[in-house]
């Protein structure tokens, strides 16, 4: 009895001994025994997130036999990098963007191109050039994209699918990470709010379920902004206060749905007589908000108004350069007028310029109210004139919403716009047009309150108390309001965008070796290598690791919220350590694809040793208890 006891005790004892051994061994892996190295490239970074993944890819690469040479740079050592010595064969890249999404994909791209003030990649044409076309095929297809007309066609949108495909299988210049996304937290009895849509576009959606706490009214809709006092005119206003109000309050041309589809909005329809001239034909019955002065009642959107508008834009405003392409204007009526487009200064003749459409969402400014009086030239109009001081503080258009009072400092109000062209059904039978999808029809919510934040001040709080109903978050929040029954949260696609970016440059001995490979001579032993490195990459580990699995891998070299831009059948790059090594193969760095022996993933070595030692060691338990019972 006292053996089986012993024995029993001996038994025991080996459980725990091995549980402390395995837990010993998963608070400190196992290192992986490297493949032999057979190159070595340099990987240069900023500190935070991008450095994690960066460590997290130099043991990712090891497994292939890559060495990675990490350095940590201070910003001004990082800019000085990029522009001048370009001592790098993989550099961490993060581009940040903002705002309501009228943007063309050609001024994205262009970032690719080979005189881009931010090429990181060292493209030049001679990479990929092509002596039918006289150019680099990447090149090509960046200038090609900023010709094709109309903007919107499928032949555009495939041509930039086409891009993206070749950019990212032939050429190579970087690996994208992750698809960055803005967060918004609104109280749960809120129904219709679409974040992604916006605010305007789902004003007719909306509609209040019950009250919330320190909700006073269910028809009014409370939210906040920063701002800093500026105009209330578009042409000079740069604050996201202005901003918001503007976008109740005037009307584009043309609109830009989240999905980065443009649709006829003010105008009726637009089309091209021939590349540089297009006609723009307007709706009628559009009737203007009332002016703060009340000196012009009853009218109505006209030609006029759009020639003076782009005259502004061109001529007056903040950002003149934006409107360069145009030409010239002539109306033909009262509700059609043509503008005549050149792309190119660098040319005697005209040339086209596809990207026009960003600013036909431009809002439309009344000609009526501020062209009362012009300069000696009798077009320019006089902005000492009365009417701008009183525009700048109290705008007014055609939209949605009017303005009621506006104190930057504290708090403005807007109010439904009862007289406004979209609540006219007769103005929106267009099947086409999709209105009611789009824009909703409900129209219940009779006012905007827009509460302005102190500086350093987040809003969090008056959220969390119902004195705003709805709030941008960032992601430790959008955990907190997650598991609030009383909030609902949002995300949408941000223009944000990281990747790394290879270094094509000649002087690049691996990454930029424009040699053919040994074994395969239809591509490049750079281009074999960066596809090794892609290959080997595993974005899911990183993800996990960095962000708790709660980002999207993003496969396109452009930012995810261009949606309709952004090629389906992109070629993904999904962790796969035998491609990398066959293209290491290919580009005559390795012999063969034999994986040399070497442990199991630190990743997965302590769970296999739990699980065998736990098997052996229940076993010898189970035995000595049967032994017990005897």
């Amino acid at each position: 009895m006292r053996k089986l006891k012993t024995s029993f005790m001996k038994s025991l004892a080996f459980i725990l001994i091995t549980i402390i051994v395995i837990s010993s061994c998963t608070s400190k892996p196992v290192k992986v025994e490297s493949v032999d190295t057979v190159l070595t490239l340099v990987a240069k970074v900023r500190a935070g997130n991008m450095e994690q993944y960066c460590e997290l890819l130099k043991e990712q690469l090891e497994q292939i036999g890559i060495n990675l040479q990490i350095e940590v740079l201070s910003w001004s050592e990082y800019v000085t990098e990029i522009i001048t010595t370009h001592n790098y064969d993989l550099i961490s890249v993060s581009l940040y963007g903002s705002g309501d999404g009228a943007i063309d994909i050609a001024d994205v791209v262009e970032m690719y191109s080979s005189d881009s003030p931010m090429n990181f990649f060292g493209y030049n044409t001679s990479i990929d050039y092509n002596a039918t076309l006289g150019t680099g095929i990447n090149q090509w297809f960046i200038d090609q994209g900023k010709r094709i007309i109309p903007a919107y066609s499928e032949e555009r949108i495939q041509h930039y699918w086409d891009w993206e495909q070749y950019l990212m299988d032939d050429l190579l210049l970087c690996m994208p990470l992750f698809s960055y996304k803005n967060y918004i937290a609104h109280w749960a009895n809120l129904q219709g709010y679409n974040y992604s849509e916006g605010f305007v576009q789902s004003w007719g959606k909306m509609a209040w379920d019950g009250i919330h706490e320190n909700q006073l009214m269910d028809k009014e809709l409370v939210i906040s902004s920063f701002s800093d006092g500026s105009s209330l005119n578009p042409l000079f206003q740069n604050d996201s206060l202005s901003s918001i109000i503007n976008r109740f309050i005037m009307d584009p041309l043309v609109w830009y749905d989240a999905d980065k589809t443009v649709w006829p909005h003010l105008a009726k329809s637009w089309g091209a007589i021939n590349d540089t001239h297009i006609r723009i034909q307007l709706r009628k019955g559009i009737k203007w908000q009332p002016d703060p002065e009340n000196l012009f009642l009853n009218e109505t959107l006209t030609a006029e108004d759009v020639y003076f508008t782009f005259y502004s834009w061109k001529e007056l405003s903040d950002e003149q350069l934006m409107y360069n392409w145009l030409e010239k204007m002539e109306i033909v009526d009262n509700y059609t007028i043509d503008f005549y487009i050149d792309g190119s200064i660098a040319t005697p003749e005209n040339e086209p310029y596809p990207p026009y459409l960003v600013q036909l969402n431009s809002p439309i400014l009344p000609e009526h109210y501020l062209n009362q009086t012009q300069l000696i030239d009798g077009k320019t109009p006089d902005m000492n004139h009365s009417s701008w001081k009183h525009f700048s503080n109290h705008s007014f258009g055609t939209g949605i919403l009017q303005l009621e009072s506006y104190q930057p400092n504290s708090e403005s109000l807007l109010s439904l716009n009862n007289d406004c062209w979209k609540l006219n059904e007769t103005l929106l039978t267009d099947p086409e047009l999709e209105w009611e999808r789009r824009f909703g029809n409900q129209w219940v919510l009779e006012d905007l309150r827009i509460k302005v934040l102190n500086p350093g001040q987040t809003g969090f709080g008056l959220f969390e108390d119902g004195h705003i109903d709805l709030v941008n978050i960032n992601t430790e929040k959008r955990n907190e309001y997650a598991e609030n029954e009383n909030f609902s949260v949002q995300n949408t696609y941000s223009l944000s965008i990281s990747f790394f970016a290879f270094n094509l440059r000649s002087e690049r001995e691996f990454i930029g070796n424009h040699e053919p490979c040994p074994l395969d001579p239809s591509i490049t032993i750079g281009l074999a290598v960066r596809k090794a490195v892609a290959y080997a990459m595993n974005r899911t580990e990183m993800n996990q690791i960095v962000h708790e699995g709660e980002y999207e891998i993003n496969h396109y070299p452009i930012s995810r919220v261009f949606g309709i831009w952004c090629n389906p059948n992109i070629i993904k790059y999904s962790r796969d350590v035998s491609k990398a090594r066959l293209y290491l193969l290919k580009a005559g760095l390795i012999e063969n694809l034999t994986f040399p022996s070497y442990s199991i993933s630190p990743k997965l070595d302590c769970h296999v040793l739990f699980l065998a030692s736990s098997f052996v060691s229940f076993a010898v338990l189970i035995v000595a208890l049967k032994r017990r019972k005897r």
